[in-house]
């Protein structure tokens, strides 16, 4: 086995050794977070929390364990990998690979599902909208932005007509708060993101919190650009009479979600929801960059990525 093939293995099986293994670590975080009141965790640390395991891994792996091959492994030596580590390498191509098909699926059902509401909509015209708008002839309720380098507006019909004026300037003003916050590139990196422990199902309510937290965000900036909380609150409920809300399985920020009408409502109007997020949750963005700092820090310091080639070297035999 040649030296170049040989760093690929072993950065792979480094790979999926360093996300569960992190994994593991951040799952007693994850639940945590998860048991503390919706709407009290902000979006951006639930994400950090879903794809910490792979970010680091993918840095730890791209600027430590790579290069101290490429640079120490010397040429011109035939290796063998024994079934341990090319079991791991697999792993991590399983990982890898995954990751892609699901982005690439996730885009393709948001391309489809574009095309589909075009087909049968027309331009909606209507002061402050900064993205192009398109009023659909659809059954359903739906108010939701999709794309993500381009991204438009959908509202159907119905929302049209149950809807006042000052209801819909709130939905336009929620929506412009998932188009500025780009919550459509976050929910690709949640729908590409894989699961590093099948049949947990921490994964999964991640995301759904996420997706919660990322609706009230969007929900406040409505109210910070001047919406008022009494019309916002009245669109959520117009909607939610209208009919349930799709489940779409394009990316794209809805309008309305699952069943969290009441507890945005609520918040909106400043009543006061019930438990408190964990202290420590503010500090997981930090900590997570710092790690990051930390990783790149030690590529650079002379000498180290010649000590992590001989670590990695007494890994690999051990794992022959």
């Amino acid at each position: 086995m040649t030296a170049a093939l040989l760093s690929v293995i072993v950065s792979s099986a480094a790979f999926a050794s360093a996300t569960i293994a992190i994994r593991l670590c951040v799952r007693p975080l994850q639940r945590a977070a998860l048991s503390g009141a919706r709407g009290r965790v902000r979006p951006d640390d639930l994400l950090v929390l879903r794809f910490a395991p792979v970010l680091i891994a993918s840095v730890v792996v791209s600027l430590l364990i790579l290069p101290a091959f490429l640079l120490f492994e010397p040429r011109g030596r035939t290796e063998t990998a024994g079934l341990p580590i090319l079991g791991l390498a697999a792993l991590g191509a399983a990982l890898v690979v995954t990751a892609l098909w699901r982005a690439a699926q996730a885009l393709r059902a948001t391309r489809m599902l574009t095309r589909e509401w075009l087909g049968r909509a027309r331009p909606l015209v209507r002061p402050g909208l900064k993205v192009p708008a398109f009023v659909v002839d659809i059954p359903y309720p739906l108010v939701a932005a999709t794309g993500i380098i381009r991204q438009q507006l959908f509202v159907s019909e119905c929302v049209l007509r149950v809807c006042g004026e000052a209801e819909l300037d709130a939905i336009f003003a929620h929506e412009a708060g998932h188009v500025a916050a780009l919550d459509n590139l976050r929910r690709l990196l949640l729908r590409a993101c894989p699961d590093t422990l099948r049949g947990s199902g921490t994964e999964r309510a991640l995301e759904r919190a996420w997706s919660a937290a990322a609706e009230e965000a969007a929900d406040a900036f409505a109210l910070d650009r001047g919406v008022d909380a009494v019309d916002l609150a009245a669109s959520l409920v117009a909607v939610a009479r209208a009919g349930p809300p799709p489940a779409l399985a394009a990316i794209a920020s809805a309008f309305l979600e699952e069943d969290d009408v009441e507890r945005r409502v609520r918040r909106a109007l400043g009543q006061p929801l019930p438990g408190r997020a964990p202290f420590w949750v503010p500090l997981v963005r930090p900590a997570a960059a710092i790690l990051v700092l930390a990783v790149i820090a030690l590529a650079v310091i002379p000498g180290s990525l010649a000590r992590i080639h001989q670590l990695v070297e007494l890994g690999v035999g051990f794992l022959r």
